[in-house]
């Protein structure tokens, strides 16, 4: 015969194991991976005109979402890298991984032993941990989103044009100077192999 009384109360039993538990775990997993920084974030609108601009005879960068947006968990720039040049020096990081959106043109990049054309539309991820570079050879300029995980890697990319700014090219003793603030570690050997045997202006 139904009972219905004891079917409530084994529903309320079953609900009381397994419900309870789960909500306390959700808890725990939030205090956990709580972010002080995230607490302070707010909406970001960028204007398409908006943004701190590095200019070189090679690539022009333009800030658009900045570390501080997002709690430090990444960063973006929208980038032009000018036919015929190489984007960055052989390099590798630590800590930090790349992406790239490409909105037009196509961006050759090289990442350990292995070459790839990532045209308009596409999207690249340049893993830490192995040596990369990038350079445009499409006839035309390429424009692309560039985006650090974890944010911040852009300051970087500022302070070298600032040595572009003051000596005319980038200088790899003064680039020693303050590299050691950035996940970066480059190897100027091998530029000039890549710059020859690709035709690539640096």
């Amino acid at each position: 015969m139904f009972d219905r009384r004891k079917l409530l109360k084994n529903v309320g039993l079953l609900a009381g194991t397994t419900v309870l538990p789960f909500a306390d775990l959700l808890a725990k997993d939030k205090q956990l991976n709580k972010n002080p920084s995230a607490d302070k974030l707010l909406p970001v609108l960028i204007q398409p005109e908006e943004g701190e601009k590095a200019i070189s005879d090679s690539t022009s960068y333009t800030r658009k979402i900045l570390k501080q947006h997002t709690g430090g968990a990444f960063s973006s720039l929208d980038t032009v890298l000018k036919n015929g040049y190489l984007g960055a020096p052989p390099h590798l990081h630590q800590e930090l991984d790349e992406l790239m959106y490409v909105i037009d043109g196509t961006v050759t990049v090289m990442v350990g032993d292995d070459i790839v054309e990532v045209k308009s539309g596409a999207w690249h991820l340049r893993p830490r941990k192995i040596m990369h570079c990038f350079w445009n050879t499409c006839g035309k300029d390429a424009h692309v989103i560039d985006m650090f995980l974890p944010g911040g890697f852009e300051d970087y990319l500022f302070e070298l044009n600032a040595i572009y700014k003051k000596f005319g090219k980038i200088d790899p003793a003064e680039v020693e100077k303050f590299i050691h603030k950035y996940d970066i570690e480059l190897h100027f050997e091998l530029l000039e192999p890549i710059l020859k045997k690709y035709q690539l202006k640096f």
